[in-house]
């Protein structure tokens, strides 16, 4: 037996000056406690027992029994095992893992990682991959919550914050409601579909008239996936389309979509994207240890570059038939600048052909740059404030032309449950011409108006509400209600 001050120099020697936890942060110093420690010089095995607590940098684990093998890396810790970091906790039976290889286990899995909780009889770590047995996910609270997904198999690709449930069932409360073979979770800078949930959408345009529609995903792999899209719209009759997208290794990802819009006809795209990540992931990729995976998913709001190019055919845009032939573009989000001013760019290039819903034609070849400048300020921890400039400009074919330019303030309120946002826009600038499309005419901004957004979370509902007033023409630009399930 070795007193355990001793144990925890030979241990910080032993392991952090030899580097041999290359998995885990190179600073910081590990610290053990318990009823009974042991360490053996001669096997370089490490075990206690009892109330055992072990810190190191933001990792505080707890457990009945922890052992540690020096020589081949492995530590397991059995009995009642419980994980502290910030935003993240876990709770299991048993967790083994290995620093060389950075293969892990657990039985019996509780885990709350921001909103996102999940739980499962078993997991296993190996190859960048985490997959979790007969688990449950969900973002809400409550015993038990009020949405919850129940799944054969989680699957989690946490490099690139991708998470997909395999053979599902939806349940309100202790409702069961509807299966659906897969759910994907995650970050779309990969290009994962977002609005692959498998919730039935529904809704009314003036084109459509009213409709049902929902998006079933599918996974094969990382690289494959897409979704089918089933549904009926009121006007055009049955709506059925598949959308695939094959990610292209250092290259990006094809998308190909193919739908049946009933008497409406066929729209299809072919589009190549590629993004490039702008944010500092030193802080990310210096801890490739069990836990940090799981961090990962809390970190999508991130600066990107995406450029695409391809061909789109009679995709619904504001109610319009549009096909951008050989177009190509380039966005750039949250870029910070000096001054503490965050900013946005947008241009596109193509040839633009539209059928309105008045039936009225229009072809032109079409350049669009938009961009935006935001400076934000604190005030208090619930309120803030920020001022933005928004340049909108579109020329077509030889020479014409138009440009607009505007000011905007607001003030952003936040509370427990929501939020609220309220704005002034101020036109500064814009040209005689407009544009010859009815799809970029329609709920664009021209002029002074005030604007109101609120969020508000109640349980398992989201309401989200958007108003932009016009001032000059007294009428509402837009006029937006979304109600939603909180399925995080």
């Amino acid at each position: 037996m070795i007193a355990k001050r001793y144990l925890i120099r030979i241990l910080i020697l032993t392991l952090l000056g030899n580097g041999s936890l290359s998995a885990l942060p190179k600073q910081g110093t590990v610290e053990i406690a318990g009823e009974s420690v042991e360490y053996n010089v001669s096997t370089n095995y490490l075990s206690a027992t009892d109330n055992v607590i072990v810190r190191y940098n933001k990792y505080v684990l707890k457990t009945d029994e922890l052992a540690y093998d020096i020589y081949s890396k492995s530590l397991l810790a059995s009995g009642n095992v419980k994980i502290a970091a910030p935003s993240q906790s876990y709770e299991a039976r048993y967790i083994s893992y290995n620093a060389i290889t950075l293969e892990g286990h657990a039985d019996h899995l509780s885990a709350r990682v921001g909103k996102l909780s999940l739980t499962g009889d078993t997991m296993v770590l190996a190859d960048n991959t985490v997959r979790i047995k007969n688990a449950t996910l969900t973002g809400c609270s409550g015993d038990p919550p009020d949405y919850r997904i129940e799944a054969e198999q989680l699957i989690l690709y946490p490099k690139w914050g991708v998470l997909v449930a395999v053979n599902n069932w939806i349940y309100l409360g202790n409702t069961r409601l509807f299966w659906m073979p897969t759910f994907i979770y995650g970050e779309s800078a990969y290009g994962l579909l977002s609005r692959s949930s498998g919730i039935p959408e529904i809704g009314s345009s003036q084109r459509e008239g009213a409709y049902l529609k929902t998006r079933i995903p599918y996974f094969i792999n990382r690289e494959s996936k897409g979704n089918i899209l089933a549904g009926y719209a009121y006007n055009f009759g049955p709506i059925l389309g598949v959308t695939h997208i094959e990610d292209l290794p250092s290259i990006g990802s094809m998308q190909l979509k193919l739908i049946s819009n009933g008497s409406d006809g066929t729209e299809y795209a072919t589009i190549m994207e590629s993004t490039f990540d702008l944010s500092d992931r030193t802080a990310r990729n210096d801890d490739d240890s069990l836990l940090s995976y799981f961090a990962r998913f809390e970190d999508s709001l991130r600066p990107v570059i995406r450029t695409k190019f391809g061909s789109t055919y009679r995709e619904i845009i504001n109610d319009s038939r549009v096909s951008m032939l050989f177009f190509q573009s380039i966005d750039i989000k949250k870029i910070d600048l000096p001054g503490n001013v965050r900013g946005t760019l947008f241009g596109q290039h193509s040839a633009t052909v539209e059928t309105a819903l008045n039936g009225n034609s229009a072809a032109a070849r079409t350049t669009v740059i938009n961009t935006e400048l935001e400076k934000q300020y604190s005030i208090t921890d619930q309120v803030s404030a920020y001022l933005s400039g928004m340049y909108y400009g579109n020329w077509y074919d030889a020479s014409a032309t138009w440009q607009r330019l505007f000011a905007k303030i607001g003030t952003v309120f936040k509370y427990q449950g929501g939020e609220t946002e309220i704005s002034l826009t101020q036109h500064i600038y814009s040209t005689v011409n407009e544009s010859p499309f009815d799809f970029e005419r329609k709920y664009a901004i021209e002029s002074n108006e005030i604007g109101a957004r609120t969020v508000l979370n109640l349980g398992e509902w989201s309401i989200g509400s958007e108003l932009n007033f016009n001032l000059e023409k007294s009428h509402f630009r837009t006029a937006d209600l979304i109600i939603t399930p909180q399925f995080h």
